[in-house]
């Protein structure tokens, strides 16, 4: 001033560039999810008047609180796919580099394949039996036995299993998949225990021959997969043939004996079934005449049909019937038969005696043809919605019979199936409620039954799409025919309610139960048709006072 100058006064001055530092390092976070997952918390050092710009590479990703802070809140939805998290600092205008994190979003394992057993049926005491998954990485499977007896020799927790039988009971496997965001949907495969025969059958035939007589046949009732193995005691006999049936011819100078047949299958083989069987001189008795009255064809509940040969003096007549469900009446040599409604076809012979021995039988094919009776219970929904298709309504087979259905309602056309006992219907968009109506026919012993009837109610449509293109009742079956593996696709409509799935065949015998009382968390389900007979079987599904049904064929 006008006095003069101060000493100076001085401050440092620290100039940065226009560079903002990057974020420090992650202090809070979590690098493994398990969508869908909430409050996930990720941070980064604060430093005073910077903003935080946040974002992620990945689907599913949101975040939830503090989306400018240095400190967030995140949440993965179902679905969320793995990804980069990352931030930058942001002062005014200048923005950092970034600070990342790798993220890793996984979820609980889906429901493993089917289960392929080595053994369908396996015996007791049967060891490396072998069921398996297909393998996921990063899964483990916990298997489990409904049954007794079975004990897990290799494999546990992995998608392959070898196990060994005692003496146990029938039951389920069970897969459960694990991961670590915990366990999924098990899969199931139903075990049914073999076992050995325990008897081959009685033996029908004849059983008192003459010496020199041919093609003597026997036979025992078949069972699928077992074999058979036939002896005889005495001597003269030649067997013909292997199976269940068989033929003996008996020589001149033939002896009675004891004619023996034992079963085996893969479980073992049976104790032996045995018949006497007796051997005359040849001539002893003369076989009786031709049938001089008879009917080589019948129906099915037809009584009182005559049978006669050519009465000789001082013999009696012993008369035998190959076939089931035919009452024979009388002891000369003339009898009437009568046959049940369930009356199978068979062999009719006679055997005369004048106490010199039995003779050779006189023989005659009895064809036994189906009478139709009234038809059992219908199966399918006494409910549907105005222009609903592939409906499926049926009612147990009947051999040699076909079947009328009709409605007493309008506007139902039967798309396919008339005149079987399984049809499949769709209704228009006006149709009334009504009865459905099915009688029986047969044409070679010519009868029609009376009708049996359901009631069907019909409901206006509502107009809403489901969304998942479902044919009957908002059931879908695929492939269809199929020869293994088939998906159920059903329209619940509600996630967490209570599903029964079971496979019917056409006579409405339940012969494999797919779902029992499930917690619903999928409208899709696959199950294996290994150990079915070929035919047509009826998808039944049950969902609170809902029931649904389509036919499926298997080839």
């Amino acid at each position: 001033n006008a006095c003069g100058t101060s000493a100076a006064s001085s401050t440092t001055i620290t100039v940065n560039s226009a560079t903002v530092p990057q974020p420090g390092a992650f202090t809070t976070s979590t690098a493994n999810i398990c969508a869908p997952q909430t409050g996930v918390v990720y941070t980064v050092p604060n430093v005073g008047g910077t903003t935080y710009n946040w974002s992620y590479s990945g689907t599913g990703f949101t975040i939830t609180s503090s989306t400018n802070t240095n400190t967030i809140t995140a949440s993965f939805a179902a679905g969320s796919t793995s990804g980069t998290l990352s931030v930058t600092a942001q002062v005014g205008a200048n923005v950092s580099a970034p600070r990342t994190l790798a993220i890793t979003v996984g979820s609980v394992p889906t429901q493993p394949s089917t289960i392929t057993p080595s053994i369908v049926s396996p015996c007791p005491n049967t060891t490396g039996v072998t069921y398996s998954v297909t393998s996921v990485a990063g899964v483990t499977y916990a298997w489990t036995y409904s049954g007794t007896g079975q004990t897990i020799t290799a494999g546990n927790n992995t998608n392959a299993i070898t196990v060994s039988y005692a003496s146990g009971t029938s039951g389920s496997w069970t897969v459960t998949p694990s991961n670590t965001c915990g366990a999924g949907t098990a899969q199931t495969l139903a075990v049914t225990m073999g076992s050995s025969p325990t008897s081959a059958g009685a033996i029908g035939g004849t059983f008192t021959v003459l010496q020199g007589q041919s093609g003597v046949a026997y036979s025992v009732t078949n069972v699928g997969g077992t074999t058979y193995n036939w002896s005889y005691s005495g001597t003269g006999a030649t067997i013909n043939g292997t199976g269940n049936a068989i033929t003996v011819d008996y020589s001149a100078s033939a002896t009675g004996g004891t004619l023996s047949v034992t079963a085996t299958n893969a479980c073992g083989t049976s104790p032996a079934s045995t018949q006497v069987i007796t051997v005359n001189p040849a001539g002893s008795t003369p076989q009786p005449g031709a049938f001089t009255a008879s009917t080589a064809t019948v129906c099915q509940g037809v009584s009182g049909v005559t049978y006669t040969v050519p009465s000789v003096a001082g013999t009696s007549y012993t008369w035998s019937y190959s076939g089931t469900g035919a009452t024979i009446n009388g002891v000369t040599s003339s009898i009437t038969i009568d046959f049940s409604m369930t009356a199978t076809g068979g062999n009719l012979s006679v055997v005369a005696n004048n106490g010199s021995g039995n003779s050779i039988p006189r023989s005659m094919a009895i064809t036994v043809n189906a009478m139709a009776s009234q038809p059992g219970s219908i199966f399918g929904s006494a409910t549907a919605t105005q222009g609903q298709t592939n409906v499926a309504y049926f009612v147990p087979a009947q051999t040699g019979v076909t079947f009328a259905w009709s409605y007493t309602g309008t506007g139902l056309t039967v798309t396919s199936g008339q005149g079987t006992e399984g049809i499949t219907v769709s209704y228009s968009s006006t149709a009334t409620s009504g009865d459905i109506e099915v009688t029986a026919s047969s044409s070679l012993c010519p009868s029609t039954s009376l009708p049996t009837s359901m009631t069907i109610s019909i409901s206006p449509s509502t107009g809403i799409e489901d969304g998942l293109d479902l044919d009957a009742y908002g059931l879908k079956v695929y492939p269809n025919p199929a020869s293994s593996d088939v998906t159920v696709e059903i329209n619940v409509k509600n996630v967490g309610s209570r599903l029964n799935l079971a496979l019917y065949d056409v006579l409405g015998n339940e012969v494999r139960v797919l779902l029992d009382n499930a917690s619903v968390i999928s409208d899709s389900y696959t199950f294996s048709l290994e150990g079915l007979a070929y035919g047509v079987y009826i998808v039944r599904a049950k969902s609170g006072d809902d029931i649904k049904s389509i036919k499926l064929m298997k080839y």
